[in-house]
């Protein structure tokens, strides 16, 4: 629990690598949080590294880490990839340049929301820890992180 609340306070300067944010469903009280079982989580971990998300939340995440972005391997990304899935069959083609990961289909809605939920919250999270303030109004904000 402790390592992931260190992590969660090193959420500005993130990259969020795939596997450091799957990791963090790796402690409990975070995965039941986000209504994530240890075996949502291995059907997460295998579709996280088909879909092709690598690390950044989205192209503006990347851009603010000073990096190129290209429009792929986000977290964006491989939701989009995984919900398109879910709407349409991949042998259908591309939608907007995107390709669908249907090899979860039905399983994959609610799974990929809760892990689409835990990813806002992240990156609310990442915002609020990002703001400059005085030392007083830093227990509130982090209080409210652990929450």
């Amino acid at each position: 629990m402790l390592q992931a609340f260190i992590t969660l306070l090193s959420l500005p300067d993130s990259r969020f690598a795939s596997e450091d944010v799957l990791a963090l469903l790796d402690v409990p009280v975070l995965a039941a949080r986000f209504n994530i079982t240890e075996e949502g989580l291995r059907y997460l971990r295998q579709w996280v590294n088909e879909s092709g998300v690598r690390w950044g939340m989205d192209d503006d995440n990347v851009r603010e880490l000073d990096l190129p972005a290209t429009g792929q391997h986000t977290w964006r990304f491989g939701l989009t990839r995984m919900l398109l899935g879910y709407a349409m069959d991949s042998r259908e083609g591309e939608w907007q340049s995107v390709l669908p990961y249907d090899e979860s289909s039905g399983l994959i809605a609610e799974l990929v929301g809760n892990l689409a939920s835990l990813l806002m919250q992240l990156n609310l999270w990442r915002r609020g820890l990002a703001q400059q303030r005085p030392l007083a109004e830093w227990l509130p904000v982090l209080s409210r992180s652990a929450e």
